[in-house]
């Protein structure tokens, strides 16, 4: 059965809006923030630069108590398998994507490099010096023994001069310089104290001069931001999309990101920041609690969306009225027993204009194919989805006491008997009063059905499967049964600019989250793609 490029187009509409699904424990009500605490990013001045990135190092990590569970994870066979294959395709990035020639004898030269950025501490920092066309400035720097430094010297300069077919000079005792022809033209290699760094720039790196400074007077390469992150980030996301020429990169945030050990698990701590107030009507929830039914998996609310969604071609395109401003998302122990539901004013009119343009274009889609195809319910306003193996997509309109809602899902359960969703969940949702999303999953549980729907999704898109063997693949099996806790992620409103971005979990990571790792870890252009996008074949057309 070949499916037709509108009807893919739907199918993955629906798969994208279930990605935020996460699982909920319905005993459990939503964490609260730690607006305020010493470990929360602030915005540092504009003077901090364009990225600013701290890794504590796994070494270190290994030393904090809180980070058991992540180090029992990372420890495993099959996940030093997976690390060992991303360094190795890292290794070889550089002279395959500039030279494409692939060369052995030269990428080792940078794979003992790359497992010491893996296991020691590190900053990263790129700057500009002007406005958005003027040369970046880079430096890294990470913390060595005398002995990994004069590795880190004689791989960097041997692997430098494999690439641009130039050799460095010794301008001082602790300084290495490479010149080039084109931009950057300055590359320099510097000990000092306990760091060895590595910089590019065109004609003078300012940034590497004040980061020796900085050494040279006992502070850290970069001014830090949190006490005791494992992992700290900062980006002018504005200044970041003018460099690459994107059009309104100054309605862009500024994000920033600590990631640290607390209480047995590992806590993300994250702020976006507008230079203008930002747009979104949190409005009262409006939750469609005849529709989410117990036992859940999973549960996602998020609110103030219309004004997002109303500038989305996807959406004004379909040309049925104003967008919805709230979405709930929530899954059940089937894998496919995934939902959506939106509240709207008009939902039964919206429902009925999207079925009319989907028969509409029947013919077009399908052909003269009879196994799958939509169809107008009998038995409610909306679309249902025949034909497809473990799968029963449908959209319908319908009414609760909260209102009416679209309502969505790839599978229509029939069963009237499963108990009404977890008032302890309910509760919680509605004590925080400036949240804008809340979302719970359990991991372990989730990541074994983004197995199936995974597989099932690269099915549609007509790209191969991952193979059984892949090492990603066989990395997401492992966990099977090894992430302890749930994973909550919120995301608050703290004033007219700002969003705090709150997550307690295991590992850092949710369900999905690990599958789309997996997925890039293994794409056959990495660093770049995914393994799905790079080998889906084009559509067939009609």
């Amino acid at each position: 059965m070949i499916l037709r490029q509108l009807t893919i187009r739907l199918l993955v509409l629906l798969c994208l809006l279930c990605f935020g699904c996460k699982k909920s424990a319905p005993s459990n009500a939503p964490a609260t923030n730690a607006p305020g605490s010493s470990n929360a990013p602030v915005k540092p001045p504009s003077t901090a630069g364009v990225i600013r990135l701290h890794w504590l190092g796994k070494t270190r990590i290994a030393a904090d108590t809180n980070a058991a569970d992540l180090l029992r994870i990372w420890s495993l066979p099959e996940s030093a398998a997976l690390q060992e294959q991303t360094l190795k395709k890292l290794s070889a990035a550089p002279w395959r994507f500039l030279r494409n020639e692939t060369n052995p004898a030269s990428t080792n030269l940078l794979h003992p490099l790359l497992q010491d950025l893996v296991d020691e501490e590190s900053f990263l920092g790129i700057d500009q010096d002007g406005p958005s066309n003027t040369p970046v400035q880079m430096v890294l720097a990470i913390r060595l023994t005398d002995s990994r430094d004069r590795l880190w010297q004689t791989n960097l300069i041997a692997a430098l001069t494999s690439l641009t077919g130039m050799s460095f000079t010794h301008p001082s005792s602790e300084r290495w310089a490479l010149n080039k022809h084109h931009d950057p033209n300055l590359i320099e290699i510097v000990r000092s104290g306990e760091w060895t760094l590595l910089g590019s720039a065109q004609n003078h790196n300012a940034l590497l001069e004040e980061t020796l400074s900085r050494i040279k007077s006992g502070q850290t390469p970069f001014a830090l931001e949190t006490t005791n992150s494992w992992l700290e980030a900062s980006i002018d996301l504005p200044r970041v999309a003018a460099m690459r020429s994107v059009r309104n990169a100054a309605e862009l945030p500024y994000a920033a990101l600590a990631v640290f050990g607390e209480a047995q698990s590992v806590r993300m701590h994250g702020e976006l920041m507008f230079h203008q107030p930002i747009s979104m009507d949190s409005e009262p929830w409006q939750i469609p609690t005849n529709l989410i039914s117990a036992p859940l998996n999973t549960f996602t609310a998020v609110r103030g969306i219309q004004p997002w969604l109303a500038t989305l071609p996807a959406w004004t395109n379909l040309q049925v009225g104003a967008p919805p401003n709230q979405l709930y998302l929530w899954s059940a122990s089937f894998p496919m027993e995934t939902y959506l539901a939106a509240p709207l004013a008009d939902a039964s009119n919206c429902v009925s204009q999207l079925a009319d343009k989907a028969l509409q274009k029947q013919e077009k889609w399908f052909g003269t194919n009879g196994i799958a195809s939509f169809r107008r319910s009998e038995s409610f306003n909306g679309l249902e989805w025949r034909g497809v193996p473990f799968m029963y997509p449908f959209l319908q309109s319908t009414s609760d006491v909260s209102g009416q809602f679209v309502f969505g899902g790839f599978f229509r359960s029939t069963s009237t008997t499963n108990p009404p969703m977890p008032p302890e969940l309910l509760s919680g949702l509605l004590a925080i009063t400036n949240l804008v999303l809340y979302d719970r999953e359990t991991p372990d549980t989730r990541l074994q059905q983004w197995f199936y729907m995974g597989q099932f999704i690269r099915f549609v898109l007509g790209a191969p499967q991952m193979a059984p063997d892949t090492t990603g693949l066989v990395w997401l099996r492992a966990l099977n049964g090894k992430i302890p806790s749930d994973c909550v992620t919120e995301i608050t409103q703290a004033t007219s600019d700002r969003l705090v971005i709150d997550r307690r979990s295991s590992i850092g990571f949710a369900g999905f989250e690990l599958q789309l790792l997996a997925d890039w870890l293994e794409s056959p252009d990495f660093p770049f793609g995914l393994h799905t996008l790079s080998h889906a074949p084009p559509l067939p057309q009609k």
